[in-house]
């Protein structure tokens, strides 16, 4: 199978969902995400994994424990979504400490379109039988990119892998993986017709991804979430870090080229961190992408992986400055709680100043 062949056969299959099985794109169901790595060798379990979920702020911890982990030993993977102009920004894998010329090179790090044609070409069988054994549920395409995402870590040797949740969480296609440490950002009002009426509804979903073995770390919530959040983790049996309770973050410094910070983690102190992202939310992210890398290590986290890491983070698309006279900003805010975020964000910045806002 050929790259444009790869492409042809998703879109297709795209296609097939949304002319043909409408209802059958919206029954998420993880049991089809488990047959389908299960024919695939379950190739999740050849490394250990961070899974990132909550409703707003899983991208920007994901990119920053990624970038951090790039700078490190460790042969490291991403994937997220949704992706702003190439599918294959959704998974990359680090190039390593030693080639940094590289590793600053846009797109450097994706999936290169030979291994996209590699991983689909073994996904392919798997879910055509799987379509074949059910063909009013057949894997949706979210599940087929998660699992080419999962094959292809295998494949490259990653060590460890960041994976951003699609929808949800309970239900959603990550959470075939066993995560040694699971994210989860603030939790509010978002996919009502899906995953619920009120947070605490959501909040079930979210909290979905919590399981045995890990540890959990929360972005501060509403008492209605926070209450679901600490039920799920002892029901698990798992310790659960909460920011401002046992880990902090302060701004130091804020401008248009981003935050300078000192967080305070659960093992360590990293005192004037600089972090390239627009946004005083971004220092909640960058303490909960910290402790995440703490609690991977058994042996400490150097104070230069952290600063190196934070410092090289990129994010594009997300409370982004693409020009400064006059000022023009890009970001995806599509729920209430992220519209706050980007407004406080302007009131600090765009003050005075000429804004262009196109609201698409």
């Amino acid at each position: 199978m050929t790259y444009a062949e790869a492409l042809t056969w998703l879109q297709e299959w795209t296609n097939y969902e949304q002319q043909h099985l409408p209802q059958a794109m919206r029954q998420v169901r993880l049991e089809r995400m488990q047959q389908l790595c299960r024919r695939l060798g379950n190739p999740q379990r050849g490394f250990r994994s961070v899974l990132i979920g909550g409703t707003n702020g899983k991208g920007s911890m994901a990119a920053m424990l990624y970038a951090m982990l790039s700078h490190s030993p460790l042969r490291a993977g991403l994937y997220t979504s949704p992706h702003l102009e190439d599918a294959r920004e959704r998974i990359r894998v680090s190039l390593g400490p030693a080639e940094p010329a590289a590793r600053s090179a846009a797109g450097a790090d994706w999936i290169t379109p030979g291994q996209w044609a590699t991983a689909a070409s073994l996904v392919q069988p798997a879910a055509e039988a799987l379509r074949h054994a059910d063909p009013e549920a057949p894997p949706t395409y979210f599940e087929l990119l998660t699992a080419m995402a999962l094959v292809h870590f295998r494949q490259q040797g990653v060590q460890l892998a960041v994976l951003e949740v699609g929808l949800g969480g309970r239900l959603d296609a990550t959470n075939v993986v066993e995560p040694a440490v699971t994210l989860l950002g603030p939790i509010a009002l978002d996919h009502t017709d899906v995953l619920g009426r009120t947070v605490a509804e959501i909040a079930v979903e979210k909290a979905g991804i919590i399981k045995p073995g890990q540890t959990v770390v929360s972005a501060p919530q509403v008492p209605a979430v926070e209450d679901v959040i600490r039920a799920a983790a002892e029901a698990q049996g798992v310790p659960l870090l909460t920011y401002d309770v046992d880990f902090h973050a302060s701004v130091l410094e804020e401008g248009l080229e981003g935050l300078q910070l000192s967080i305070a983690g659960v093992r360590g102190l990293y005192e004037d961190v600089r972090l390239p992202l627009l946004g005083r939310h971004q220092a909640q992210n960058a303490a909960m992408a910290v402790v995440a890398l703490e609690l991977l290590s058994s042996t400490g986290v150097p104070r230069s992986l952290v600063e190196q890491g934070l410092r090289a983070t990129q994010w594009p698309g997300r409370l982004e400055v693409v020009q400064e006279e006059p000022l023009v900003i890009l970001d995806g805010a599509h729920n209430v709680h992220a519209a706050r975020t980007l407004a406080e964000a302007l009131s600090r910045h765009a003050a005075g100043r000429p804004v262009h806002l196109l609201v698409g």
